[in-house]
C-alpha cells in the first residue's frame, strides 16, 4: 500500500513540475513575443520615417521604389494594398500605380485588335517609358476586375494578354515558344519542343487562330503571333 501511495504521489509530483515547467515556457514566449512584436513597430516607425525623407525618390526612381517595397515586405506591409490609407496618402504610390494601370489599358485598347490581343511587355514599357516591374504590379491590381491583362513569359521576353477570356496552359506554351522564333510556330515544332500529340498542337493553334491571336501562313502551314514579330516597332 506504502509504495502505491509513494507511486501516485511521485507521479502527481512530476505532473506539478510539468505544469510549473510548461508555464513558464508560455511566459517566457509571451515575452519573447512581445518583445519581437515591439521591435516590428519600431521597425515601422523608421521605415515610415524613412518613407517620408525620400518620397520623392520612391515615386520617380523605379530602382529605389522597387529596393523600397522590399523593405516593406519583409515586414509584411504592403504600401501599394490600397489607394487609400497611411502609405499611399504619404507616398502617393497607390495613385501611381492605379493611374499606370489606366495607361497601359489605353494603349493596350488601342493596339489589341492590330496585335491580336497580345503585347510584348517591352513594347508597351517603351512606348510608355515605364519600368516592366512598375507595369507588371499596376496590371496585377486589374486582375481583380476579371480575365484579360495577364503576364506570362519571363525578363525581356514578357507578353501582356489584352483580350477577354483566360489563356489556358497549352496557349500560353505555346505563346512561349513562338516568342524564341521570333513569332513563328507549326505543329512540329510544338510536338517536338513539348512533347505534345499532333492532336492536341493543331487543336491549341487552332483556338489561337480562332481567336484573331495568330495567323496562318498556307506556304509553309506556320503560324504567326504578329505581336512577336512586330515587338520591335513602335506602335
Amino acid at each position: 500500500m506504502n509504495r502505491r501511495r509513494k507511486g501516485v504521489a511521485g507521479i502527481k509530483a512530476k505532473q506539478a513540475k510539468a505544469d510549473v515547467l510548461k508555464a513558464e515556457g508560455e511566459k517566457i514566449q509571451n515575452e519573447e513575443f512581445a518583445h519581437m512584436e515591439a521591435q516590428f513597430e519600431k521597425f515601422k516607425e523608421r521605415l515610415e520615417h524613412f518613407a517620408k525623407n525620400h518620397r520623392a525618390e520612391i515615386q520617380k526612381n523605379p530602382e529605389f521604389r522597387r529596393q523600397f517595397q522590399s523593405m516593406c515586405a519583409s515586414i509584411g506591409v504592403d504600401p501599394l494594398a490600397s489607394s487609400r490609407g497611411f502609405w499611399a496618402d504619404m507616398l502617393g504610390v497607390g495613385d501611381y500605380y492605379y493611374e499606370l494601370a489606366v495607361r497601359v489599358v489605353e494603349y493596350c485598347l488601342a493596339n489589341r485588335n492590330k496585335l491580336g490581343g497580345l503585347i510584348q511587355m517591352s513594347v508597351i514599357a517603351r512606348y510608355l517609358g515605364e519600368n516592366p516591374n512598375d507595369i507588371t504590379i499596376a496590371l496585377k491590381k486589374l486582375r481583380k476586375l476579371g480575365s484579360g491583362y495577364q503576364v506570362f513569359g519571363k525578363g525581356s521576353d514578357q507578353v501582356v494578354q489584352v483580350m477577354p477570356g483566360e489563356f489556358t496552359d497549352d496557349a500560353i506554351k505555346t505563346v512561349e515558344c513562338a516568342i524564341v522564333t521570333n513569332g513563328k510556330i507549326d505543329v512540329e515544332a510544338l510536338v517536338s519542343n513539348l512533347g505534345w500529340t499532333k492532336i492536341r498542337a493543331e487543336t491549341c493553334l487552332e483556338g489561337l487562330l480562332h481567336k484573331g491571336t495568330a495567323w496562318f501562313d498556307e506556304i509553309d502551314n506556320s503560324y504567326w503571333f504578329p505581336a512577336l514579330f512586330n515587338s520591335k516597332n513602335s506602335f
